[in-house]
């Protein structure tokens, strides 16, 4: 017997008032199939399970908060079927990026905003990058030579003070 035979069977065993154990044993198909079936004639719709109500709602355009609020879900649940959300739509490369910084996301996004702020490109990000180390031994060059010229002006103010002292000896 083929699947649309069986199928067929079914209705005829439902419609005579079979149980579904009796359609079992007379159709060599599982209940579940068997009720599948006749759910479908009846025209009740399929009970869909949590993950893809969760996920029909993101599809949706519904915020996380909003799933967890209609679905009575857990924060460390949505955030599972979000996740998974995104990764069926594509954005694996978000998720990943977003499981790294995790804890740090307000620092990310306060760098991102800075990027965009001052039409920085990625190449110069990585330029950026490779050159802070120097940038962080030019401001110490720097504040090696501030102290050099200090130490210079004191000697300086040291020698003016000498020199005057000497002049006014000189017309005593």
């Amino acid at each position: 017997m083929n699947l649309e035979e069986k199928k067929n069977l079914v209705i005829q065993l439902h419609q005579e008032g079979k149980t579904q154990r009796d359609i079992a044993k007379t159709a060599h198909m599982s209940i579940r199939d068997i009720s599948k079936i006749i759910r479908k004639i009846e025209g009740i719709p399929e009970e869909k399970s949590l993950e893809t109500q969760a996920l029909d709602l993101f599809y949706q355009g519904k915020k996380p908060i909003e799933v967890a609020v209609t679905l009575n879900l857990n924060a460390q649940k949505t955030s599972k079927l979000y996740k998974d959300y995104l990764k069926l739509e594509g954005f694996h490369k978000l998720v990943s990026v977003y499981e790294e910084i995790n804890d740090n996301l307000s620092l990310f996004l306060k760098l991102y905003s800075a990027i965009i702020q001052n039409v920085i490109k990625p190449n110069e990000i990585v330029n950026l990058i490779k050159n802070s180390n120097e940038l962080a031994n030019l401001k110490t060059a720097i504040q090696i030579k501030r102290n050099e010229l200090y130490f210079i002006e004191q000697k300086i103010k040291q020698y003016q003070a000498q020199m005057m002292m000497n002049n006014y000896r000189g017309y005593l």
